[in-house]
């Protein structure tokens, strides 16, 4: 399979990359091997894309939204079609982000994505996507999105997945999503799928309901872990289990762990967790931890 290499001076339009997901592919029998995906976003200006009063004190960057500005370059490489899988066949399960220092709004940035690995589960396999993002100082934000596609697939060994922490007990914070949000974050994150604002298409889907874009939920939890500040630098590990439905009320679990913030949020009517994870705190590069 060959490569795919893309450069983009301008938002990648999702109008265009979508157009990418209506050709016809079948999933490959063999995971490929060696084969060179990126996309480049050279002059980004991702603040300008923000929700409204979405940016952090000092008008910086929160890192989830940083990381979700980046998804524009990751769906081009999901539904283009040299990509092994359709795009319809794909869901977010996991993500990690590590901010290095935050970014000022105003900031012209350079993203890049590529696929860093494939791996073959019992029922199907995952996809990995690392976004680099760096200013004029250099890197201020790496992370990582795991994507799974459920199938056979064969030419690699089978691994098993990362598990998520153990779920916490104590209650930290109670809270509700706004739909009214939901546009602003689609132009963020270059994502219009239905199942975030169309009741019909969710339903259909087999959802309640259309629920928030999983980078928004991640938002919210880390803006309400007690201890925690998006503007310094941190680790975030996010496992997705379920849709986070906009107008029921959300309780978010916490617990200390080794200097690790772990969390849980539960949807209203729901024993089981939606989203699962922990955060970190790391010392700014070149300065002694402790």
């Amino acid at each position: 399979m060959s490569g795919i290499d893309l450069h983009f001076g301008r938002t990648p339009s999702a109008l265009l990359y979508m157009a990418g997901a209506f050709v016809p592919k079948r999933s490959p029998r063999d995971l490929p091997q060696g084969s060179a995906m990126t996309a480049i976003w050279r002059g980004a200006r991702p603040g300008g894309l923000l929700p409204a009063g979405a940016a952090l004190p000092g008008n910086r960057i929160h890192p989830v939204h940083l990381h979700a500005s980046g998804m524009r370059l990751m769906m081009a490489i999901l539904t283009h079609p040299r990509f092994p899988v359709p795009i319809w066949k794909v869901l977010q399960v996991r993500n990690h982000i590590r901010q290095i220092r935050a970014v000022d709004c105003a900031a012209s940035l350079h993203l890049s994505a590529r696929v860093e690995a494939f791996r073959r589960l019992p029922k199907g396999m995952e996809a990995d996507l690392e976004l680099t993002v760096r200013d004029d100082r250099g890197e201020v934000l790496r992370s990582r999105s795991t994507f799974y596609t459920r199938g056979t697939f064969a030419g690699a060994p089978e691994t098993a997945s990362p598990t998520p922490p153990e779920q916490p007990t104590e209650p930290a914070a109670s809270w509700r999503i706004d739909r009214a949000g939901v546009g602003p974050f689609a132009r963020l994150t270059g994502d219009y799928n239905g199942i975030h604002w169309c009741r019909p298409y969710a339903r259909a889907l087999g959802f309640r309901s259309p629920f928030a874009h999983p980078h928004r939920a991640l938002a919210e939890v880390v803006d309400h872990l007690p201890g925690v500040d998006p503007a310094q630098p941190l680790e975030i590990d996010a496992w997705y289990r379920g849709p986070v439905y906009y107008g029921l009320r959300l309780s978010l679990l916490t617990a200390d762990r080794r200097a690790t913030r772990v969390f849980a949020l539960l949807v209203e009517g729901d024993d089981r967790p939606a989203l699962l994870g922990e955060v970190r705190s790391r010392p700014a590069p070149g300065l002694a931890s402790g």
